[in-house]
């Protein structure tokens, strides 16, 4: 389910064409939805906090 642009929680959606043109980077990439939530959930948990 895409994200829906919203102020109060930040997430922003892109644009139609857009989004389309991101699925195909991450596929040339190599990274996998799964990835993705993988690397968000890292992310979430401070997993990248300096100092910590």
């Amino acid at each position: 389910m895409p994200a829906e642009p919203t102020s109060g929680n930040r997430r922003i959606a892109p644009a139609p064409g857009r989004a389309d043109s991101v699925r195909a980077k991450l596929a040339e990439l190599g990274l996998s939805e799964a990835d993705i939530a993988g690397a968000v959930a890292w992310a979430r948990s401070g997993g990248g906090e300096a100092g910590g």
